[in-house]
């Protein structure tokens, strides 16, 4: 006769989501000329990672944690306090914090309006 799976073999339990450490972000410093290069190596990152970071709380979190150095430094406390105030439990969505983020560091001349410019 055989025996009915041992409660440590079941197949039910899930696995902690691997965490691909490939295109890691630097730490931010509030400098406008590479907001978006950052911003956009964040969410290369998140989406690699999705089933780690697979709600909005752990993104924005995660981003938050980038944001170690100067002008970013401050925003990211100023942000963070921000939420406590609203909310004990949440970060608030990941596109509020991007929104959030562009209003603050994007650059006046941001790269697309770069890119339409001609040269000379």
């Amino acid at each position: 006769p055989t025996r009915p799976p041992s409660p440590t073999m079941s197949h039910t339990s899930m696995a902690k989501p691997i965490e691909l450490k490939i295109g890691t972000p630097i730490d931010y410093n509030g400098n406008h000329s590479t907001a978006l290069s950052w911003l956009y190596s964040v969410k290369a990152y998140l989406l690699i990672n999705k089933d780690a970071y697979n709600d909005d709380d752990k993104k924005v979190a995660y981003a938050l944690s980038y944001m170690k150095k100067g002008v970013a430094l401050a925003w990211a406390t100023s942000y963070y306090e921000q939420c406590l105030k609203e909310s004990t439990t949440s970060f608030r969505k990941f596109d509020d914090f991007e929104k959030a983020f562009k209003t603050s560091f994007e650059p006046a001349d941001s790269a697309a309006e770069a890119i339409a410019k001609p040269e000379g």
